[in-house]
């Protein structure tokens, strides 16, 4: 995926008191990408993750953001 990019929808700022945020992503590949917090083992065990696959959480605001967002239309 080398050269990807990748434009901020929302998240990047505000959701979180400093450093990087949890962030919804439109690549340039069509594709959609989150970043969000790793989760413990536990939670991860409970949602029966593949190996191929990644749990990450995410604010409730965030996500309220990005319906926002796609109501726009």
């Amino acid at each position: 995926m080398s050269g990807l990019r990748m434009k901020v929808l929302v998240g990047g700022g505000g959701l979180c008191s400093s450093g990087p945020c949890p962030t919804v992503y439109l690549g340039d590949d069509g594709r959609f990408y989150v970043q969000g917090f790793k989760v413990a083992a536990p939670v991860r065990a409970a949602a029966a993750v593949p190996a191929t696959e990644e749990v990450v959480e995410v604010p409730r605001a965030l996500l309220e953001e990005l319906r926002k967002l796609s109501s726009l239309g």
